[in-house]
């Protein structure tokens, strides 16, 4: 009896003991889930703080990205990448996505004057334009570099002008009478067309467009998101230029700049007033060499230096590191 009673006494402590332990880890779990529940709600107000001042960055005409508005910094501030000892100036941007494609014939680092004879300009290289343009020449026609060739129908104001001076001997049409492309024999001298020059320190920005229409820089620009030849009532939130191609058998343009570096320059200055926020100039940090100094000491411009496989040079990725496309925004 006595042992059926120590028994019984045992049972009933080791169900206590257990329903303890059971109550121990319910409680254990639950202040787990409210510790975690809490965490979170604290991590979504600092996030939900953080874009609102990004938010109120950008509504003030400040870059919310490139400045670093937040709470607390973020991940990347604290895992930055090693960057070239020549980056003295901008942003640095690692890109580990991509793949180079290398392929036999790269160019060789040298510059050879060559003469080409015949040149082909073709309306379906500048996208957004309409199958059948407005031709303004005829076969025979003499031209000088810089005169109108054709022009949109739906846009007249943006001219398409002949590269070199010669003879057109060839206008070839497609289906519909559509326009493939006009055929120029050029002359072994080149003369051009003259225009009246605008200061881009004192010109206003309609004088500037109006330029770039009718001497045929405009059709040379490019409108995101949807890469077509803009408008000439466009003002882009920014403006953005790659100073490399990451594409297979592309040409260095630290090479093409050479000996160009002013109007290089030019071009720069006049850009930088066509836009209401900034010219941003992505630079190529791929090599332990510099790029050429043209590049490097460009004026009036935010300086990004971008490393990493193709399509690294490309300039929408350019465009999607440092300020990506929002809304109704045009660049």
């Amino acid at each position: 009896m006595i042992k059926l009673k120590s028994t019984f006494c045992l049972i009933f402590l080791a169900e206590i003991a257990t329903a303890q332990g059971q109550s121990n880890g319910s409680n254990l779990l639950f202040y787990s889930v409210v510790a975690v529940s809490a965490i979170l709600i604290v991590w979504a107000m600092l996030g939900l703080a953080s874009n609102l001042m990004k938010i109120e960055a950008a509504k003030h005409g400040l870059n919310p990205e490139k400045d670093n508005f937040g709470v607390f910094p973020g991940l990347n501030d604290f895992l930055k990448p090693k960057k070239p000892s020549y980056i003295t100036e901008g942003t640095f941007h690692r890109l580990v996505k991509g793949f180079n494609i290398r392929l036999e014939g790269e160019a060789s680092k040298k510059v050879t004057h060559v003469m080409v004879s015949r040149y082909a300009i073709r309306p379906a290289d500048f996208k957004g334009m309409s199958p059948i343009p407005k031709v303004e020449v005829e076969v025979g026609d003499e031209v000088k570099a810089g005169d109108v060739l054709f022009f949109d129908k739906k846009r007249p104001g943006i001219n398409y002008v002949s590269p070199v001076s010669g003879e057109i001997v060839e206008v070839k049409r497609g289906e519909k009478r559509a326009i493939t492309e006009i055929v120029i024999l050029a002359d072994k001298n080149i003369s051009f067309k003259k225009f009246n020059t605008p200061d881009p320190e004192t010109a206003d920005r309609n004088t500037l467009v109006q330029f770039l229409a009718e001497s045929g820089a405009w059709s040379l620009i490019n409108e995101r998101p949807f890469d077509v030849i803009p408008s000439l009532e466009t003002i882009p939130v920014n403006i953005f230029i790659s100073t490399f191609d990451t594409a297979p058998l592309a040409p260095d343009n630290s090479l093409v700049i050479r000996q160009n570096e002013e109007a290089f320059q030019r071009g720069l200055d006049v850009l930088s007033r066509l836009t209401s926020g900034y010219v941003h100039l992505g630079l190529d940090a791929r090599s332990t060499h510099k790029p050429a100094a043209g590049f490097i000491n460009a004026k009036n411009v935010q300086k990004h230096w971008f490393a990493g496989p193709h399509p690294a040079g490309n300039v929408g990725i350019q465009i999607h590191h440092v300020s990506s496309i929002k809304g109704n925004d045009k660049v």
